[in-house]
């Protein structure tokens, strides 16, 4: 027991290092996971992107306080996208997982035309890190896995441009017995948007209604 506890000090301590280390810019915005569960929503830095309908579980040996993680939308650091922090990490004999389900829509007339994934993870010893990321409508999905001293990772996507995403997120760590430890100190979902190209017949029809229209008013002019 008193090993774990060990374990768990420091933990908390390589997560408060690194949240640090990634403060945020002034001026970003910065809200809980309790909030977005609760039916917050907010906009992307670029606001290209609104995200809303988020539904979370935290199980296992991590935090299960919603209100100690943060989404970060940072005009410095994940301008169309949001930054997971908090202290997502274990000690030994320790696991846990985060499950995070939300939506993401293209605004400004602009649609989705890609998906990013980028973890920052650190593992000691004989622990793993696993992020799936899923987007069901499209069938695809995207994976990140740490192991001991493997470097920060991204994975992208893209796919034809859409309004709207479902996104499903899975993370998932585990540390064994013996002075390991797995920690991720930021999880990004950045999503890359492109302006909405109107379909021929439609612009075809706009500019035969301008023309209708200015026909008809040389028509009430003249008389």
């Amino acid at each position: 027991m008193e090993n774990r506890n060990i374990s768990k000090s420091s933990t908390r301590m390589v997560l408060a290092t690194v949240a640090m280390l990634i403060a945020p810019s002034a001026g970003a915005l910065e809200i809980t996971l309790l909030d977005l569960d609760n039916g917050a929503s907010f906009l992307s830095a670029d606001e290209t992107l609104q995200f809303d309908g988020f539904d979370i579980t935290i199980s296992g040996d991590l935090s299960t306080n919603l209100a100690d993680y943060k989404v970060v939308a940072d005009a410095g650091q994940v301008a169309d996208g949001f930054r997971l922090v908090g202290p997502i990490g274990i000690g030994q004999g320790g696991a846990g997982t985060i499950s995070m389900a939300y939506d993401v829509w293209g605004e400004m007339s602009r649609q989705i035309s890609s998906a990013t994934l980028f973890g920052n993870g650190v593992v000691i010893g004989n622990g793993s890190i696993a992020i799936d990321e899923e987007l069901p409508a499209l069938g695809l999905d995207m994976q990140l896995s740490f192991g001991e001293g493997d470097p920060a990772q991204e994975v992208s996507i893209s796919f034809a441009p859409v309004d709207h995403l479902g996104v499903s997120l899975f993370i998932e760590l585990g540390a064994d017995v013996g002075g390991t430890l797995a920690a991720l100190s930021v999880v990004d979902q950045r999503f890359e948007t492109v302006d909405v190209i109107p379909e021929p017949g439609a612009s075809l029809l706009f500019v035969v209604g301008l023309a209708t229209i200015g026909l008809a008013q040389g028509r009430r002019a003249q008389h």
